[in-house]
């Protein structure tokens, strides 16, 4: 004895609203993992940027602790796990945080300083 028509329709239908919805799933899950690091990435950006600003008198001046409590005030940050500032001949004015977090992603960037077309001086403010 055979399963009818109308039980093969059903268990079909079953099975393609059951494929459609993992594929569906997957997908979204696809998109939302993307766009989860979108903004992860955007928000370190953001947070990159005002640390250089924030720190570019202090790295030029050598101001070790004006470095470590900015480097520290970073550290605070829910997504900061490490931090580290470096001057332009490669010393370390601070370190802080676990550099071997697991899902880590390293971002970096250079503090530029502007300069007086008149007087050469380098890291004034305009």
């Amino acid at each position: 004895m055979g399963l009818g028509i109308a039980k093969k329709i059903i268990i079909l239908f079953v099975f393609l609203v059951a494929a459609s919805g993992t594929t569906l799933g997957y997908f979204l899950l696809q998109h939302e993992h993307g766009a989860l690091l979108q903004e992860f990435d955007s928000r370190a950006s953001v947070l990159l940027s005002s640390l250089a600003v924030s720190t570019e008198f202090p790295v030029l001046v050598g101001d070790k602790h004006a470095v470590e409590k900015i480097g520290a005030s970073a550290l605070t940050q829910k997504d900061v796990v490490f931090c580290q500032i470096i001057n332009k001949e490669g010393k370390i004015l601070f370190t802080g945080g676990s550099p071997n977090a697991l899902m880590q992603k390293d971002y970096s960037m250079p503090i530029i300083t502007e300069r007086f077309q008149d007087t050469g001086q380098e890291g004034l403010y305009r």
